[in-house]
């Protein structure tokens, strides 16, 4: 693709977009290590994902794993 097929006014150079996310160290810390790292990000999101399915809620409400997160998500 060339420039000239594009409508007026874009490029094809190269953007970039920075994301910055503050969060608390302590209430993202789900899996105990004292820092926030990619794991603990994977553990909140899977508990998003999996909360409303009534198949697994039961086992989700009985954990430790679910208490953390739901605390951290409380702190928002």
């Amino acid at each position: 693709m060339t420039s000239d097929n594009l409508a007026p006014g874009y490029s094809l150079e190269s953007q970039s977009i920075t994301v910055n996310t503050a969060v608390s160290g302590l209430a993202a810390d789900i899996d105990g290590n004292g820092r926030v790292t990619g794991a603990d990000l994977l553990f909140i999101d899977q508990y998003l994902l999996l909360r409303n399915n009534p198949n697994v809620d039961a086992i989700l409400q009985s954990s430790l794993f679910v208490r953390c997160v739901e605390k951290f998500l409380s702190n928002e």
